[in-house]
């Protein structure tokens, strides 16, 4: 999760990059506007794609760590009754 983490920051870097880019070729003049504009728009997409990755990826992480921690309270469940199954009980009085 932390690698899309970075993945984002990095493109959010590159996409603020590329605005300035584009405000300069605007400020030049035309030619390089459309070029730039594109890169942006698809510097956007792929980030709005990176992000939504990202936050399903951090779902199933937060689904499998709960699956995790049931499995793991069961277990426990189960060795605490087959304890207490083996356990010798004193005779009845």
């Amino acid at each position: 999760m932390e690698d899309f983490t970075t993945i984002l920051s990095d493109k959010d870097v590159e996409i603020a990059r590329h605005w300035d880019l584009l405000q300069q070729a605007e400020s030049q003049g035309p030619g390089t506007i459309t070029e730039t504009k594109e890169k942006v728009d698809r510097l956007r997409a792929e980030n709005s794609q990176l992000r939504e990755s990202n936050a399903s990826l951090s779902e199933k992480v937060k689904s499998l760590t709960k699956k995790l921690l049931q499995a793991h309270a069961d277990a426990n469940s189960c060795r605490t009754l087959l304890l207490q199954s083996s356990t010798p009980r004193p005779p009845l009085s």
